[in-house]
């Protein structure tokens, strides 16, 4: 378990050789772009060492967190960012995402992803089918914006794990990971806030990741989903 917050050298240690992956992916607990500082030197250096690709998965809220456009800093470094659409309307957006912006992540989110068009090689949106989201018109915005893919269908379902106090508590990302690997049950997105883990998997799964889940964290006796 990673008792604090690593720093480049760790990461890269955890790495060892970055050649021997197809992908290397900035994701997982605590959005990304909160570490710029790290994410950057750690990109830098898998490219000084020959990795094959860096994508970076965020919910799009980089340059409100950082309070500057960070896209220039991912020209050169990121092959591939995947943003989070979640929603084609700002309030729904909120609802979901519980941003601390309010619905002005919405808008930031939208502008974030523009100039990754304009400066990436390619762009992906991520979509997850909810009650009162129009997915054609979720599309129709990815595709308005030039990304170069849009992911998301009918059949995927998201399981999530919420808590005040996961802020002050390692690995629990890795836990959650950790489970639904054991089921075979494959990741397809992953999305986080400071109090929130979601991953997106394919719906057939979602009973068994929730008593996966429920096991890992102790709430077996407990009632309502994770």
């Amino acid at each position: 378990a990673v008792n604090d917050e690593p720093d480049a050298d760790a990461v890269m240690s955890a790495i060892v050789d970055p050649t021997q992956y197809d992908e290397v992916v900035f994701c997982g607990f605590g959005e990304p772009t909160m570490r710029l500082k790290t994410l950057l030197n750690v990109a830098r250096r898998l490219r000084t060492q020959g990795v094959k690709k860096i994508r970076l998965n965020t919910n799009g809220q980089a340059n409100l967190i950082n309070r500057r456009d960070i896209v220039p800093d991912l020209a050169g470094l990121i092959d591939e960012v995947s943003i989070s659409l979640n929603s084609h309307r700002r309030d729904l957006y909120q609802n979901l995402c519980r941003s601390k912006f309010g619905e002005n992540a919405f808008d930031a989110m939208l502008d974030f992803a523009e100039k990754c068009v304009r400066s990436l090689p390619k762009v992906v949106f991520t979509l997850v089918d909810y009650p009162g989201v129009d997915i054609d018109e979720s599309r129709r915005i990815a595709k308005e914006i030039g990304a170069s893919e849009v992911l998301g269908n009918d059949s995927v379902a998201k399981v999530s794990i919420v808590g005040v106090g996961m802020r002050s508590h390692s690995g629990v990302a890795a836990k959650m990971f950790a489970a639904l690997a054991a089921e075979n049950i494959n990741i397809r997105m992953i999305s986080t806030s400071e109090i929130r883990i979601s991953c997106v998997i394919e719906e057939k799964y979602t009973e068994l990741a929730v008593r996966a889940l429920h096991t890992t964290f102790g709430l077996d006796d407990e009632s309502g989903a994770a």
